[in-house]
């Protein structure tokens, strides 16, 4: 699929965002996503992870392109890879969101404690890489979760989405993003 950098980023957020707030189970959370147009809609921010107390330049570690807020804290992360996803991107999206202290959306600081981060691949991938993402899912999730059992690490998550099409993918993200958020709900009433 050759298309230009974020039309699926912002699809999704778009979609995720209108339904969302139709619901009256889920118009709490914040639906925030880069590459739309803040003259239309005034969740287009990029969400920016970032280490430490303080926010700045020398703090910052990736860009995310959705994230799904409630209260001060953030819940689901979504980073999309709309063209080629490599292991070594994968590896960057999933760092830049282990080792966050905090995500900054506009000129507001979330928190990054407990935090399911899905990958999406909007482009099919067959043969060698497909191989290798799946190794990589299996490593990494072993290796987070190792991380998190020592106490060493806040609670990630990672849920990837086999590659799919566009639209396919916007239907896979909005389900699982939906089933994500209603149990995280359900959890905070209880705590």
């Amino acid at each position: 699929m050759k298309s230009a950098p974020g039309i699926a980023t912002k699809k999704i957020g778009e979609l995720l965002k209108q339904r969302f707030e139709k619901d009256s189970e889920l118009s709490s959370l914040g639906v925030y996503y880069d590459h739309g147009t803040r003259e239309i809609s005034h969740n287009v921010f990029q969400p920016t992870t970032y280490m430490g107390r303080r926010y700045g330049r020398d703090a910052t570690l990736s860009g995310l392109d959705i994230a799904l807020t409630l209260g001060s804290k953030v819940l689901v992360i979504v980073e999309i890879e709309e063209r080629t996803a490599r292991p070594k991107i994968i590896l960057g999206d999933i760092f830049g969101v282990v080792l966050a202290d905090s995500v900054m959306i506009g000129k507001r600081r979330y928190a990054v404690k407990d935090v399911e981060l899905l990958i999406a691949m909007v482009t099919p991938e067959k043969g060698k890489i497909a191989g290798k993402l799946s190794r990589l899912k299996r490593h990494v999730n072993k290796y987070i979760k190792a991380l998190r059992d020592s106490g060493r690490s806040k609670s990630v998550r990672m849920v990837s989405i086999e590659p799919a099409t566009q639209d396919e993918l916007v239907q896979r993200i909005e389900k699982r993003v939906r089933w994500t958020a209603k149990k995280k709900l359900r959890s905070s009433e209880v705590a």
